[in-house]
């Protein structure tokens, strides 16, 4: 992979309302412009998948799968 594009991600992020124990919540899902793959997430995952994506330690070039909650689509 190139310079730039190990230090380029680019993903579209979805918001949208669902039930969660019978009361509303916030859900997310990132899903990669390069290879089309979906994350669903709660938004305490989204964040913990982000810092583990782009933290201090993230980033390294390689595309790490993380364990998101709700599941990949």
């Amino acid at each position: 992979m190139s310079d730039e594009r190990s230090n380029y991600r680019s993903y579209l992020l979805r918001l949208y309302k669902s039930e969660r124990h019978g009361r509303p919540a916030w859900r997310a899902s990132l899903e990669s412009t390069r290879t089309g793959e979906r994350v669903d997430f709660d938004l305490e995952g989204l964040l913990r998948f982000l810092g583990k994506r782009f933290g201090p330690s993230g980033l390294d070039g390689q595309d790490r799968n993380c364990e998101p909650q709700g599941g990949k689509k």
